[in-house]
């Protein structure tokens, strides 16, 4: 992967983005609007690790008990597949896909359908679930 990979695999689905920095590492920002709600897309990648992260996923603004919070999001990321939820640096929910940077387009493609259908169910369920309560998910599974 290189920025003219990743800028033209952009272009080809047809996304607009901006570029910014954290560290010294390149982000590219972008996103996109489903019937849930807008998402945000930062990219970024390594030799080894092309990251797709939405951040913030959900903002925890409030106060919550954060112990059952984050036993819940280890239990959901062991029943969820390719993708993770983790707790950012700036304590909001994150949702990642990592996966080898030596990609093509459709496993481009492929990877943000996959991101993009977590998100709305994870959104979905986390949103309108209470802390405590069971969260039934579908499974998508894709072989790259």
């Amino acid at each position: 992967m290189n920025e003219q990979i990743l800028e033209g695999y952009l272009r080809r689905y047809g996304w607009e983005w901006f570029v910014s920095y954290k560290n010294d590492t390149k982000i590219w920002c972008t996103g996109w609007q489903s019937e849930v709600k807008s998402f945000p897309l930062n990219i970024s990648f390594t030799d080894t690790w092309l990251q797709l992260e939405v951040e913030p996923f959900i903002p925890l603004e409030y106060e919550t008990q954060k112990d059952q919070l984050y036993k819940a999001l280890m239990e959901l990321n062991n029943d969820i597949q390719l993708v993770k939820l983790c707790v950012s640096e700036f304590g909001n929910i994150s949702l990642k896909l990592q996966l080898f940077s030596n990609i093509g387009y459709g496993d481009f493609s492929n990877a943000l359908g996959i991101l993009a259908y977590y998100a709305d169910l994870l959104y979905a369920n986390l949103v309108d679930t209470k802390v405590g309560d069971q969260i039934e998910l579908e499974t998508y599974s894709m072989i790259f």
